[in-house]
């Protein structure tokens, strides 16, 4: 009787023993898989990631260098405009010049026809002689 007892409780820790086991073949394989998932899945965000990263960099260059071509052509711009105020700038001086010029003329064949008619002698009018004749 306590033999039968001793084996069937020996059977019995067997049968224990190798359902133990094997749950723990199970839960190893379970926590494998759900590792294993977790580490996809989040290897999958990691790399979305990594492509949005690298692709907000492409873009980045792009604009950079979109940024560098449009100042180039403002440098230019304000280069041409300078020059093209300067040459403004000259203009009026010449503009000026001319005014200065033709009425220096003015005033000298003035002078001249004032001079010839006093019989020939040059007499340097007085200014406000000069301004009667404007």
């Amino acid at each position: 009787m306590f033999k039968d007892a001793l084996v069937e409780h020996q059977q019995r820790r067997t049968e224990r023993k190798r359902r133990v086991d094997q749950l723990k073949k199970d839960a190893v394989a379970s926590a494998q898989r759900f590792s294993s998932e977790l580490v996809e899945d989040v290897n999958k965000e990691v790399f979305e990631v990594f492509s949005n990263q690298r692709e907000i960099d492409e873009s980045l260059k792009t604009i950079q260098s979109a940024i560098q071509r449009q100042t180039k052509v403002a440098s230019r711009w304000t280069s041409t405009i300078n020059k093209f105020n300067q040459s403004l700038k000259e203009l009026g001086d010449v503009e000026n010049w001319a005014m200065v010029l033709e009425s220096d003329m003015k005033r000298i064949v003035d002078v001249i026809q004032y001079a010839a008619g006093k019989g020939g002698n040059v007499v340097t009018p007085s200014s406000s002689q000069l301004e009667e004749n404007d």
